[in-house]
């Protein structure tokens, strides 16, 4: 017997790692290692959360000159777009 509820389905969140992947072709020096390295960052400093079905990524810390940001990450082109920070 089926209920009426409507059944909701939720992508799984990918890893940090798994956008980097996607992302090499349209974004290749969004995770360069000269980039996060110019930046003072690293890929643990990058955190992945899923709102509204949507998929953003944030870093964790601030890192030289007080820089944040969040992005949404695309994962139908590949893309990233900034949404918040400096």
């Amino acid at each position: 017997m089926q209920t009426s509820k409507t059944m909701e389905t939720k992508i799984k969140t990918p890893t940090i790692y798994d956008i980097k992947y996607a992302t090499q072709e349209k974004e290749p020096h969004f995770f360069d290692r000269q980039t996060l390295k110019f930046f003072g960052d690293t890929m643990k400093n990058f955190g992945v959360f899923q709102e509204d079905g949507e998929i953003f990524i944030y870093r964790k810390k601030p890192v030289k000159h007080g820089l944040t940001g969040t992005w949404l990450y695309n994962w139908k082109e590949g893309t990233l777009n900034k949404v918040m920070g400096s």
